[in-house]
Parts: structure tokens; C-alpha cells; sequence
């Protein structure tokens, strides 16, 4: 992967090879260290064969490392010894919660019994109120626990932080703040929680200044937390403005792990956006899409690179279709495919389509697109290779669920951090609209046109009608519909 600065020079070369290289032998050496473990652990248990601690202490050992059969067996044995033990129902409430298979059903009876046999059990109130938070959705219930847990131990970080998590997203933002702040208070060097109270006052209070204080102090308690990394750079790209920093910063992200498919795409948008970087914009838009394939924001603007930076139309059409295939009820996906529909019929636009005739002629350019290692060969057969026209008779989209002439508006497009994937959602009042468009839509695709024109037209008013369903507030599909028009 190409970076910006002399990644391709030999002594750069020999640097990744060198870092490579320590974090093989770091691995293989950590291994080495968890077998020594475990085999001390083992052997712990058969010289005690009656102690509960041994065995709870093997059965937690086999769970971190994923051996969820083996920790069940080794925590019912700590029952069968002691059939009130607290740690082993609270073992067994994390391995059927939050291991594999999942039983939520029995993970929470296992947490109760648990708190039964001992009330003041501080950690099986957290993982409890952790499994009502993120499986069950029971927020009011979680709460409870996260303060019993808080109260019998003030002094324990954790659940301060992971209830100011959920309150976040309750949009209880002042009493997450300050428990955040709280977990600073006992442990400055947190560097979690600086970064989750940095993207909470970005987003949510839109104090950059505080903001970027808390990335910097997360990023130095940890150099090598990528989503910080990544995070910040997005503040510094989207918020301040300030682009070179923001390219370094995704650029260390990448550095430390080349498949971290949000940085890419970030990073491809400010190339594209701001440092007019197209080759390097490409580059990462497909590496993203090579690292999460099932992302149709990455090839939602993949597809404005194509359209707007190289005159791409045929190409950006098919990354457009390719992200409504993913997700239906993209607003702007639909706003953008009814766009480039638009825009590949209209000669001020598309030099390729030959109006007289009736066709695109072909792009010669197109023989030389540059390609990633096969990246677009290897990620599209993910997807159906039917044309989107297909897809859409055969109901794949069920799936898924004015002085001056007017101008189509400049690209919209989508930015992705690392804690906040969002995705447009149907407005309730409109199902009905939706659900004639829907109609339409059968209609308008199964139609036989007389020229081109007109059916990319046809399509193009029906795609920006379905993006204004989806979002009746996107200005930009109303401005370009107008053109249309």
C-alpha cells in the first residue's frame, strides 16, 4: 500500500520488514507464555482436584482464550463442589451471554442465581447490567445494576465508563459527561474513557478545543489505539479544518493496521475532498471495500470519486448500484444513483453519450483504471453479478431491507467513525409513499423505452423521489430533482 511519505524508499522497506519481523516473535512469544499457563493451571487443578479457586481460575483462563466448551465444563464442575459458588453462575452467565453458541435466556438466570447466592457480588452486577444493556436492551434494569456495582465498588472504573456509554446513547449527555469525568478522576491515564469523552464532546456538546485535549491524552496513553487515531483525524478533517494533520494522523492509523477499513475510507475522503490526492482517494476506497465489502457508504463514494474527480460514469453508475443492492433505504445512495443516471445522458456532462445515436461510446480510459490487487475482481462477486435492473424485477431490494440555470449539486456523501456507523432510516409517516413507490418502482424498470434518454430520465425521477421518502429533510435531492425537472 502506497503511503504518502517515501513508504516505497529501501530503507522504509526494511523498517516494515523489521517491525514485522518483532511482531511475529512478539506473538509467538506471548503464545509460548499462554501455553506455560495453561498447563500450570492444569496441573494446579489436578493437585487440588477439590478447589474451587483452582478451577475457577482454569475456567476463566479457558474463556478469555475462547474455549467456551471447555470453560462450561470446568465452571459446572466448580457447582458440583460447591452448588451455591456466586463466581461459577457468574462465569457461566458471561460464557452463555457474551461466548459461542449464545443463550441469553440462560445467561441471565445465571447471572440472578449469582446475585442470589450473593448480593454483594460487585462484578456479577456489571456483567449482568452489561448483557441487559447490549443484548436485552433493558436500559432502566442495567442502570440499577451499574449503580450497585459503583456502590460496592466506588473505586472500579469499568462500570462507570460503560454506563456512561449507554447514557449516551440514551442522549443523557450532561450525566454521561460526568461519568466520564469520574473515571478520569480515579484513573487520569484511562485512555477509553479520554477517548470516549472526546467523540461525546464532539458530537454532542461540539467543544472541539476539550475535544482534542481528550484524543491527544488517549492517543499518548495509548499510541497505538487506532480508532483515537482515527477519531481525531475525522475532528480534524471534518471540524478544524486542518487537513495535513488530519492526513497524518489516519496515515498512523493505517500504519499500525494496514486493514482497518474506516480509516481508509476517512482518508479517502479527505483525499478526494480537500487534498485533491484522486490516485491516493481511489487507492483507499477500494482497500476499504476490500476490508468491509458490505459497506455501502464506501462504495456510495467510491462511486463520487468516479463521478465528479474522473469522469468515471459507467463505473460510479455500477459502485452505485452496488451500495443500493447493500441497503435500500440509503437516502443519498438514491439521491446519487438518480444523479449520475441524470448526468450520463446529458452531453454537458458525459462526453461519452452520443445523443444522434443513442449510446455511450466507449471509454478507452476505462482499459487503464487502476486496480488494487484485484480488489474490485475479488469483493464484487460478493454480490449477485446480475445488472441492477434485474435486481430489481426480481425484487432483490425486498432483501434488505433560478435567475441562473440550476447546477446539480456538489457530491453528498457519507463519513464514517470508528463508534458511529449511521444509517438513514424511513420516516414512519411516509411508509405509504414508500410503499407506492415500490409499485412504481416494478413499473418504471420494466418499462420499454425509446431511447436512453428517456429511460435513465424515468429512473432517475423515481430514484430521487425514494430519496426524498427516505429523508424528506436532504436538500440536495430536492435541488437536483428540480433539475431534473
Amino acid at each position: 500500500l502506497a503511503m504518502d511519505a517515501g513508504a516505497s524508499n529501501a530503507g522504509a522497506v526494511e523498517l516494515i520488514e523489521i517491525d514485522r519481523a518483532a511482531s511475529y516473535a512478539n506473538k509467538l512469544e506471548q503464545k509460548e507464555k499462554l501455553e506455560r499457563e495453561l498447563v500450570e493451571l492444569r496441573k494446579t487443578v489436578d493437585e487440588n482436584p477439590t478447589s474451587r479457586r483452582a478451577r475457577l481460575e482454569l475456567a476463566k483462563f479457558l474463556f478469555h482464550q475462547n474455549e467456551f466448551a471447555q470453560a462450561k465444563e470446568m465452571a459446572l464442575s466448580v457447582l458440583e463442589i460447591d452448588d451455591s459458588n456466586a463466581n461459577a453462575f457468574c462465569l457461566l452467565g458471561r460464557i452463555y451471554g457474551f461466548g459461542e453458541p449464545q443463550n441469553i435466556e440462560l445467561s441471565e438466570s445465571y447471572f440472578c442465581k449469582a446475585l442470589n447466592a450473593d448480593a454483594s457480588y460487585a462484578k456479577a452486577h456489571y456483567f449482568y447490567a452489561y448483557l441487559l444493556r447490549s443484548r436485552l436492551h433493558r436500559y432502566q434494569d442495567a442502570e440499577q445494576h451499574y449503580k450497585s456495582a459503583m456502590e460496592l465498588r466506588p473505586d472500579d472504573v469499568t462500570s462507570y465508563n460503560d454506563c456512561a456509554i449507554m447514557l449516551v446513547r440514551q442522549n443523557r449527555t450532561n450525566e454521561a459527561k460526568e461519568l466520564y469525568e469520574k473515571v478520569l478522576q480515579l484513573q487520569p491515564d484511562h485512555a477509553i474513557a479520554h477517548f470516549n469523552l472526546a467523540n461525546l464532546l464532539r458530537k454532542d456538546l461540539r467543544d472541539y478545543k476539550s475535544a482534542e485535549h481528550h484524543f491527544l491524552a488517549s492517543i499518548h496513553n495509548r499510541p497505538k489505539f487506532t480508532a483515537a487515531l482515527n477519531n481525531y483525524a475525522t475532528m480534524l478533517h471534518h471540524q478544524l479544518r486542518r487537513y495535513t494533520e488530519a492526513e497524518q494522523y489516519y496515515l498512523k492509523a493505517l500504519q499500525i493496521d494496514s486493514k482497518y477499513s474506516r480509516a481508509h475510507f476517512n482518508y479517502a475522503n479527505l483525499c478526494r475532498e480537500h487534498l485533491k490526492k484522486y490516485e491516493f482517494a481511489q487507492e483507499h476506497y477500494l482497500r476499504a471495500i476490500m476490508y468491509d465489502a458490505k459497506n455501502p457508504n464506501f462504495y456510495n463514494n467510491y462511486g463520487l470519486l468516479l463521478q465528479y474527480a474522473l469522469r468515471k460514469y459507467t463505473r460510479a453508475k455500477l459502485q452505485y448500484e452496488i451500495a443500493l443492492k447493500l441497503d435500500d433505504q440509503h437516502a443519498l445512495g438514491h439521491c446519487n444513483y438518480g444523479t449520475i443516471l441524470m448526468q450520463m445522458v446529458d452531453k454537458k456532462y458525459n462526453r461519452h453519450y452520443n445523443e444522434e445515436l443513442d449510446q455511450f461510446e466507449p471509454d478507452s480510459d476505462d482499459d487503464e483504471e487502476q486496480r488494487v490487487d484485484n480488489v474490485e475482481d475479488e469483493t464484487q462477486v460478493i454480490l449477485s453479478r446480475d445488472a441492477y435492473h434485474d435486481f430489481v424485477l426480481n425484487g432483490g431490494y425486498h432483501r434488505k431491507e433560478q435567475s441562473a440555470p440550476a447546477t446539480v449539486n456538489n457530491p453528498t456523501d457519507q463519513n464514517d467513525d470508528e463508534d458511529d456507523d449511521k444509517k438513514q432510516k424511513a420516516s414512519n409517516d411516509l411508509s405509504t409513499t414508500e410503499s407506492e413507490l415500490d409499485t412504481q418502482r416494478l413499473t418504471v424498470y420494466a418499462k420499454q423505452y425509446q431511447c436512453k434518454k428517456d429511460e435513465f430520465f424515468s429512473k432517475s425521477e423515481w430514484h430521487f423521489q425514494k430519496s426524498i421518502a427516505l429523508n424528506n429533510s436532504l436538500v440536495m435531492a430536492y435541488n437536483n430533482y428540480g433539475c431534473l425537472l
